[in-house]
């Protein structure tokens, strides 16, 4: 074999090698896991709704049970507002 050929046979391998190598590459890196895990916009959309529901009827239940009760007078509980409470002792504060 003289030089000549034998650099064009390297040069063939070369070649070869180079396609297989990217071919090579290319097959493990289309193996990867092609599964989508991300939500859906519906199911972003049903979420985000529930969760308003959710802070809705806390909010109402926080505006209800917000107004100032007297909870304890002497040990006695009582479900009267402040002013009803207050009504009997005007004279007395």
């Amino acid at each position: 074999m003289t030089y000549r050929t034998y650099i064009k046979v390297v040069e063939k391998l070369k070649i070869i090698f180079s396609i297989v190598f990217l071919m090579t590459m290319l097959y493990l890196a289309s193996q990867g896991d092609r599964r989508n895990y991300s939500p859906t916009y519906l199911q972003q959309q049903a979420v985000f709704q529930v969760e308003l529901e959710k802070r809705i009827n806390d909010d109402e239940k926080r505006r209800v049970s917000n107004k100032p009760r007297g909870q304890r007078l002497d040990g006695v509980t009582s479900s009267k507002s402040i002013k009803e409470l207050m009504e009997g002792f005007r004279g007395f504060l």
